[in-house]
């Protein structure tokens, strides 16, 4: 299926099922590394018991990706079955009519696996037509909320913002990619993360840039406050997070790194159970001489062999590193 029939297909399968949460799956099915894709459709209609089952005495290669595909396959196989049922209910046969959702729900789940292959495709994700068709998911799911509305929620998520601090990490900072930790009362309740550069573990050439990628999860604390106001569901909240998040920082964020992040996929809900901003571990933080910083990290039980071969540069940043992992554990009690 090429990119055009993927469109033609997903207009005329898209009144009956939820695009957003297929293609939430099956991209979390893709992380688990369990199956190979172009065989993946099955997974779209087995269900929770029969997947647990399958996989009992089998090796997963990400146990935390199968654990969040376990919790979203029965809410997709219910959405393929209903997609299948509603197109055929007033059109077969009842004495065959069993038989025929099943084997609409297996021709569907080819096609929509189908779909979510091509779309996938770089020439595709360049022109950003996945991620226009997960927003008019959204907004077909979502369509009760006024314009009026919309921009009140909006306004909500922009003052939240506005009194968040923003701490900007760089590439030498982190080790390869670029962050933005987004704090309130020196906790963290957001994180950025992008880059261009494959990871550390890649065997590419030093230097090889890649299709940017991109990262944005909020604290469970803010959906919460923001749904104590308005009776939304978390996944709309979440997009309209990642809107604000392309109107408002996305431009500034591609010229400080220096690297153009087009759009966002939509932002994850994640719970950073107190996590300290560096803003905080950072006070009191000495100013060192290269021999003061090798005594300290010294007297933390690390040696000094290691350290002692860094240039001054890596020093710092090493130096940096342990002093708030020493001061977050201080204030962990740890």
């Amino acid at each position: 299926m090429n990119q055009t029939e993927a469109l033609k297909k997903y207009t005329k399968l898209k009144k009956y099922y939820d695009f957003k949460v297929i293609f939430e799956y099956l991209e979390t099915l893709r992380k688990t590394g369990i199956t190979n894709m172009y065989g993946a459709a099955p997974f779209l209609y087995i269900g929770k018991e029969r997947l647990e089952h399958e996989f009992k005495y089998k090796n997963i290669p990400d146990e935390e990706e199968f654990e969040e595909l376990l919790d979203m396959s029965e809410d997709v196989k219910n959405d393929i079955v209903r997609g299948s049922y509603t197109q055929l209910q007033d059109n077969s046969d009842s004495s065959n009519f069993i038989r025929s959702v099943e084997r609409k729900v297996q021709n569907d789940a080819r096609d929509i696996l189908m779909i979510w292959s091509a779309l996938k495709g770089k020439a595709i994700k360049e022109n950003t037509l996945i991620r226009r068709i997960l927003k008019e998911e959204v907004n077909r799911k979502y369509n009760r909320l006024t314009p009026n509305q919309y921009d009140v929620v909006y306004k909500l998520i922009d003052k939240i913002f506005k009194g968040l601090e923003l701490e900007w990490q760089t590439k030498e900072d982190t080790y390869g990619d670029v962050r933005i930790n987004f704090c309130r009362n020196g906790k963290k309740v957001g994180l950025f993360t992008g880059g261009d550069e494959p990871g550390w573990d890649d065997d590419t050439p030093e230097g090889t840039k890649i299709e940017p990628y991109t990262n944005l999860m909020i604290d469970k604390s803010i959906i919460n406050q923001i749904q104590s106001v308005f009776k939304i569901r978390k996944t709309l909240i979440l997009h309209m997070i990642t809107e604000f998040f392309e109107d408002n920082y996305l431009n500034e964020v591609s010229s400080k790194f220096g690297i153009q992040f087009d759009n966002l996929e939509d932002a994850s809900e994640h719970e950073f159970r107190n996590h300290v901003c560096n803003s905080v571990l950072d006070k009191g933080r000495p100013n060192l001489s290269r021999e003061e910083q090798l005594d300290w990290i010294q007297s933390t039980g690390r040696g000094r062999n290691t350290w002692e071969r860094k240039s001054d540069k890596e020093l710092e940043r090493s130096f940096i590193d342990i002093w708030r992992i020493e001061k977050d554990n201080e204030l962990k009690g740890r």
